[in-house]
This record gives structure tokens, C-alpha cells and sequence, in this order.
């Protein structure tokens, strides 16, 4: 197994309700994902979360979700912040080498959901205020930000 993404915590944070957020990274070699794991912080124990890999088409251009990069919608049952697991109905395949954009989205409930943040980089980030429910294909409207989201996907080569 291996992992691409960021899996350092961070105490900064985006707010999720209504809002795709994520980075854009790079898998050292080409295999199949069998999860993406976000650091989460749910506002309510009924806020449901689902994750996705998106192509990425330049810095800042989202292009729309790989062939199954769409994950499983989750609730983790809990308000505290931790480590979240989002897995696939059948697993996507990355290439070695290429970025993809990793992202999170949660429903709107009474509070903020979050999804930490550790360092920054050039136009690494993006954000969409979209109201939950399917992933856009493609994304558009999306602004970029310097934000390195705690949201990493783990491959077999």
C-alpha cells in the first residue's frame, strides 16, 4: 500500500456544509485506490460526508471525477475531530506521476463541519459552495486558495 495526499493533522480548517473543498496531489506510481481519509471535524453526529478524485486540468481548473472516484457517503457519528475513511463501489484507478485533485464535501446541518488544514502551497487549494448532494462533472466556478487540506488516498501500485 501506499498513500499520496496529505496525512499530517492541522489545527486550520474549511468549513464543509455546502462547500467541496481540497488540493491537488500526485501518486508516485500508477495503481488502484481502495480509500481516501480526510481529518474531519462533523458539527452534529447526523453530518454526512462523501469524498472524490477529480482530474486535474491546470492549477486552480478542476476538471470532474475520475471513472469511480466518487466514494461512499459517510457519517461518523461523532462531533470531534479525527480521521474519516471513505471507500468506493468499485475502486479508481490513478496514474503515477499525474495530479488529481482530492476533495470533501459535507451536508449543511446547525454548526460548521470542518475539514483541517496543515500548510500552505502556491494555488494548491480549492473551494465550491455547492448545496450537497451530487458531484459536479465537471466543476466549475471553483476559487483557489493556498490551503493544504489533511485528505490523502491510499493505492495499491
Amino acid at each position: 500500500m501506499a498513500i499520496f495526499g496529505n496525512n499530517v493533522t492541522g489545527a486550520g480548517s474549511g468549513i464543509l456544509d455546502n462547500t467541496i473543498l481540497g488540493s491537488f496531489y500526485s501518486p508516485a506510481s500508477s495503481g488502484e485506490v481502495t480509500k481516501i481519509t480526510a481529518y474531519i471535524q462533523p458539527a452534529t453526529t447526523g453530518q454526512n460526508f462523501k469524498c472524490a478524485i477529480y482530474s486535474y486540468v491546470s492549477e486552480g481548473d478542476v476538471g470532474s471525477p475520475i471513472t469511480n472516484g466518487v466514494s461512499n457517503q459517510v457519517n461518523p457519528g461523532v462531533t470531534t475531530v479525527g480521521w474519516v475513511d471513505f471507500t468506493f463501489a468499485s475502486n479508481p484507478s490513478v496514474v503515477g506521476g499525474v495530479n488529481y485533485y482530492l476533495v470533501a464535501w459535507g451536508n449543511s446541518v446547525t454548526g460548521d463541519g470542518r475539514l483541517r488544514s496543515s500548510g500552505s502551497g502556491v494555488n494548491t487549494g480549492i473551494e465550491k459552495a455547492l448545496t450537497y448532494g451530487t458531484f459536479p462533472s465537471p466543476m466549475t466556478g471553483e476559487s483557489v486558495d493556498n490551503t493544504t487540506y489533511c485528505i490523502y488516498a491510499t493505492y495499491t501500485p
